[in-house]
């Protein structure tokens, strides 16, 4: 596998003619595992040790098989505590890739996920002045959801694609996610979109909320011109209300 990698990242080196300043690891979200736990402000000095002593309990891993960081948030209120999200790849899907990106002289700055990559090309091609915004990504099997509000990404999950059902069950999963991520903002003030390349979508995006249209037609058939405001925030915020279902672990 990772010279069949090696291989396609050397083609595409010499097809485009140029030597990237910066390399970039992008993973599926699957790839990935989330755990969010609450601790005290007074444990921020603290907080690499805690995690450290608590990553295997938070985490479906021995700390030996993985890489993982973790993002802080206030949660502000009178008992003054931090939401900390800590994520992590295993070290059996990044090591092989990192090696075969290191046979063509590449080695990553970052690692990071999907849901990142995504949410940039969805910046890239909104509207501008665009604000709250969904994308739903359709695979065989998975279903991600993406949750933006500015330039900001706020949530991320996956879920089982037969979770999407038909058309009633989507417009269902549709209500639940938006109220969870969007709280108290109107149906019609969140703008949806949708990258279905296999069709496995319970409906068919409108031509306005198709985002491989209008990526062909931004990258394509156009210049590339990406201004500064289409850039989404780091790891650190798109992970800020990531997580792998509803459990919260209080410190």
């Amino acid at each position: 596998m990772s010279g069949a990698i090696t291989n396609v990242v050397r083609d595409f080196v010499d097809e485009v003619g140029t030597v990237p300043d910066q390399v970039v690891l992008c993973l599926s979200r699957e790839s990935a595992s989330v755990s969010r736990l609450v601790v005290p402000s007074s444990a921020r000095g603290s907080l690499a040790q805690v995690i450290k002593y608590e990553v295997e309990r938070l985490l479906p891993f021995q700390a030996d098989e993985i890489y993982y960081d973790y993002v802080t948030r206030e949660l502000g209120g009178a008992d003054d505590r931090l939401s900390v999200i800590v994520y992590c790849f295993p070290r059996k899907i990044v090591d092989p890739l990192v090696e075969a990106l290191a046979e063509v002289g590449f080695s990553p700055q970052v690692v990071t996920m999907s849901s990142a990559s995504q949410s940039t090309t969805l910046l890239a091609c909104s509207p501008p002045g665009t604000q709250r915004q969904m994308l739903a990504v359709a695979g065989t099997e998975t279903l991600e959801l993406t949750f933006l509000s500015a330039d900001r990404l706020i949530a991320s999950q996956t879920l089982d694609m037969a979770r999407a059902g038909g058309a009633e069950n989507w417009e269902n999963l549709l209500a639940r996610t938006f109220a969870r991520n969007f709280p108290g903002a109107a149906r019609d003030s969140i703008s949806f979109f949708a990258w279905d390349q296999g069709r496995n979508l319970p409906i068919t995006p409108a031509p306005g909320q198709d985002l491989r249209t209008h990526n062909t037609s931004r990258f394509h058939e156009t210049a590339i011109d990406c201004d500064s405001s289409a850039k989404c925030s780091d790891l650190v915020e798109t992970l800020q209300d990531l997580g792998e279902g509803d459990a919260v672990n209080d410190l």
